[in-house]
């Protein structure tokens, strides 16, 4: 396999494998009866990635590919600032090989830390191919893309349509007015949602809905009584509840 910052060419060769056992446990002992839907991140920690890659192989590629210079005789210094970011994400051992699985290296590109060190180090002197290793370095900023401003631009037009097509189900707005109400209730009773007499999808929706009121983003808007639920517009109601599904499926709380 031929290593890339191409994330998405690089997880058509992954072939993912249940841990039937883990999952199994895991629901088995899950302490919220109501959550019928695994998160993707839930499932990650289940689904065994068949791809491995090697720290030897990172430190080749970002050589031979990228033209960063890691000799360990002459610049010890950037092998160990390398070595340092890769621990953030897989635990490493004196004398072993250290690797990643596709979730793992997905995640170390994905650092902050590894796209500084990537961008302060790239050399084109050092490669056979410039136009390969600006290329990697394109899918390294893509990957990064995701979050910045006009990725989330994006994603709320994103969300502006889908909010409108829900408006056209009859009743839904409805439904939600009374779910959101009900969840202000409970919250300022200091009552958990996850104790209270509901089915189980009742529950999951209160769930959603509590991603809306762990936003630390003082800009993310919440709702303050029950008056302020009933007097939102329908469509921008849907439009918060299609926000909070995001939120919720994806365990964000700072958006």
């Amino acid at each position: 396999m031929e290593l890339t910052f191409n994330l998405e060419e690089l997880f058509k060769l992954d072939v993912r494998g249940l841990n039937i056992l883990e999952f199994s446990q895991y629901i088995e002992h899950t302490d919220a009866d109501y959550q019928n839907f695994i998160k993707p991140k839930i499932r990650e920690q289940f689904l065994k990635s068949s791809i491995h890659i090697t720290s030897s192989e990172i430190v080749n590629f970002l050589e031979t590919t990228i033209g960063i210079e890691l000799d360990r005789e002459f610049n010890n210094h950037k092998r160990n600032q390398l070595n340092s970011i890769i621990k953030k994400i897989a635990s490493t051992q004196r004398g072993k090989r250290t690797v990643l699985d596709g979730y793992q290296f997905r995640d170390l590109i994905l650092l902050d830390e590894f796209n500084k060190f990537v961008l302060n180090n790239f050399n084109s002197k050092n490669v056979k191919s410039e136009e390969k290793m600006y290329e990697e370095i394109m899918f390294l900023q893509q990957n990064k893309f995701k979050e910045t401003q006009m990725y989330k631009a994006q994603k709320f037009e994103d969300n502006q349509t889908i909010g409108y097509v829900l408006t056209l189900i009859n009743g839904l707005a409805e439904l939600l007015k009374e779910k959101y109400c009900l969840f202000l209730y409970l919250w300022k009773n200091n009552i958990f949602y996850g104790d209270i007499q509901a089915s189980k999808e009742d529950k999951e929706l209160l769930d959603i809905i509590s991603y809306r009121f762990r936003q630390t983003n003082p800009l993310i808007y919440k709702f303050d009584s029950e008056d302020d639920v009933n007097s939102t517009n329908n469509q921008q109601l849907i439009r918060f509840f299609v926000e909070d599904i995001d939120a919720w499926s994806k365990e964000i709380t700072d958006r």
